[in-house]
């Protein structure tokens, strides 16, 4: 069972979570484990929301390291941070997984 799933069904509701249903994120940060950013859908609606956003300049599944890579970078970045310069660092994290130096805004 991933975070996601665990986490829906600890903040929302289990019942919600029957066979073929996906914990979709509306913010597409694979690390993210913000409830509110999570829903619930079907797989071939998680394929499709992938599929219209992963070409998007900038954009978190545009990341040329991956979902997991990604999500590795901007934890090391946290680990590695000077005390009251997070935000900085892992807003460097993420433009370094866009070389062409395309942005888009972060959540955090």
């Amino acid at each position: 069972m991933s975070a996601h799933v665990l986490g829906w069904a600890i903040h929302h509701s289990a019942a919600a979570l029957r066979d073929g249903v996906v914990v979709r994120h509306t913010c597409d940060e694979s690390s993210c484990q913000n409830p509110d950013h999570w829903l619930v859908g079907e797989r071939l609606q998680n394929i499709v929301d992938y599929t219209a956003r992963r070409g998007l300049a900038g954009h978190a599944l545009a990341d040329v390291r991956g979902a997991a890579g990604r999500a590795v970078a901007v934890r090391d970045a946290i680990l590695a941070a000077e005390p009251g310069k997070e935000a900085a660092a892992i807003e460097a994290a993420l433009a370094a997984g866009h070389p062409s130096g395309e942005h888009q805004d972060t959540l955090w």
